[in-house]
């Protein structure tokens, strides 16, 4: 009767399943049940308390989840005590009543993880396995979520870890509650509870349980006129590659027409500009045969096949495992474009990749990209000494501002500096260096004396050093 199925849940056992038929064609045909119309079903979860008139439903109920414990005299289906038994003044369906409440909270529960699994699920303790013969990972992995939805918070409650976690999800889907908030309950929860074993610990944790059900977050497109779903499923809707709703048919995607020619600073104006204000002879507007008028790339972008090309290398390189995630997955090679990438992805372009993909890149061009690629790899190194940091930090301002030879902008055009300016960059040298710093401090504390006030740049300009001197 109790002896249900192969170790490991690999199916019932034949005596079961006949014992299970005879129990049915036994009640049925017992006075209370053609009274009542029917047999209370003695399962798990019904425990003697529903009347079913179907046999086969029955039957698939006592497979499904077993007999309830304890039931060896069949007393809700017609059977009577034994003359040397005494029964008891509160019965088993009163006495379990507590504890199919409880039962009863677990079963949608139990559903879920069913339906997650594609399982059925029972509510007896998961059997021993042989020796010879352990569970799949699969099978392991169910049985552990198995386990943790029937164990109850503490002894007689009506909640287990896992159904604590359900509850808190679904307050944040049903009333848009803040992750946040969630936090507070959680731990407002662990502080009022006298056993917190159980408990989700943050709302981490609850998402992290539930997650376990197979239960994913999916966004759907929605008509805007509200008629239908953007998606596809097992059940035969391929709604999913739809541009349309194919009721109103209002468009999926809202058009947004960027007049990029009327906001980019790249037109002919801008380049008839450039020729009176810069020297850059390379990007000056050039006229074609045709007449019509050619805007020279910049030497520093790539052309359309060089981009392409880039993103090809990226779908054919291969790292070590676990270097970095799938960058191919990144790089449109149709397009030229990257997108989508993490993080750690940039991390891994920028200090590994960088200088090989714009290898086609003009020499004057790619070494500064290399030194850049260079001090990230450096700068993001796992461990760093003091002396690197200060070589990173005297380096960066070469790297940046004197390792591209400098394009003269304006006019070409001679200027003497004035007494005036001539003292200001003079003062200013001075006091950036450290043999002045004693005199650049007498000259402070000179001026407070005198003044009552510290001087600011203004006045450090105007009388540094003479009052130092003087």
């Amino acid at each position: 009767m109790y002896d249900r199925t192969y170790p490991g849940r690999r199916g019932l056992k034949p005596n079961f399943e006949e014992g299970v038929k005879g129990f049915i064609t036994w009640a049925f045909a017992q006075e209370c049940c053609l009274s009542e119309g029917g047999v209370r079903c003695p399962c798990l979860k019904c425990e003697c308390r529903p009347i079913i008139s179907d046999p086969e439903e029955v039957e698939r109920h006592l497979k499904r989840r077993g007999f309830i414990k304890n039931y060896w005299v069949w007393t809700y289906n017609g059977e009577q005590l034994p003359s040397n038994v005494q029964r008891t003044t509160t019965t088993h369906a009163s006495s379990s009543r507590s504890h199919m409440e409880h039962r009863e909270e677990f079963s949608l529960i139990s559903d879920m993880v069913g339906d997650a699994f594609g399982v059925n699920v029972t509510y007896d303790e998961p059997q021993d396995f042989d020796q010879e013969e352990l569970p799949n990972e699969e099978a392991q992995k169910f049985y552990q979520l198995l386990q943790e939805m029937n164990t109850p918070l503490f002894e007689g409650s009506s909640d287990s870890k896992l159904s604590m976690c359900v509850r808190l999800l679904a307050a944040k889907s049903n009333w848009n509650v803040p992750d946040q908030c969630l936090e507070f309950f959680a731990k407002m929860m662990l502080d009022a509870t006298p056993t917190k074993d159980n408990l989700p610990t943050s709302f981490y944790d609850a998402k992290r349980l539930v997650s376990k059900l197979g239960l994913e977050v999916r966004k759907i497109d929605c008509c805007t006129n509200g008629c239908m779903l953007f998606y596809d499923n097992e059940f035969g809707t391929n709604d999913g590659s739809l541009e349309e709703c194919k009721f109103c048919k209002s468009p999926r995607y809202k058009v947004r027409s960027k007049a990029i020619n009327r906001k980019t600073k790249d037109n002919e104006k801008a380049r008839k500009d450039m020729e009176i204000l810069c020297n850059r002879k390379e990007l000056e507007l050039k006229v074609k045969p045709n007449g019509k008028l050619l805007k020279p790339k910049a030497n520093y972008s790539l052309t359309s096949e060089e981009a392409k090309a880039i993103c090809r290398w990226l779908n054919e390189l291969r790292m070590p495992d676990g270097y970095a995630s799938n960058l191919a997955r990144c790089a449109d090679s149709s397009t030229g474009k990257l997108h989508g990438m993490k993080s750690h992805d940039c991390h891994v372009f920028m200090e590994r990749l960088l200088p090989i993909a714009f290898s086609s890149l003009p020499k004057h061009v790619l070494n500064p990209l290399t030194e850049i690629s260079q001090f990230f790899r450096d700068i993001c190194a796992s461990k760093l000494r003091v002396d690197d940091i200060v070589k990173l930090d005297k380096n960066i301002p070469v790297i940046l501002f004197f390792g591209i030879p400098g394009r003269p902008s304006g006019k070409k055009n001679v200027h003497w500096l004035t007494q005036k300016e001539l003292l200001a960059a003079h003062v200013h040298v001075l006091i950036n260096c450290v043999e002045v710093k004693p005199y650049l401090e007498a000259f402070n504390t000179s001026y407070f004396q005198s003044t009552g006030e510290h001087p600011n740049t203004s006045d450090t300009h105007a009388y540094f050093p003479g009052r130092a001197r003087g």
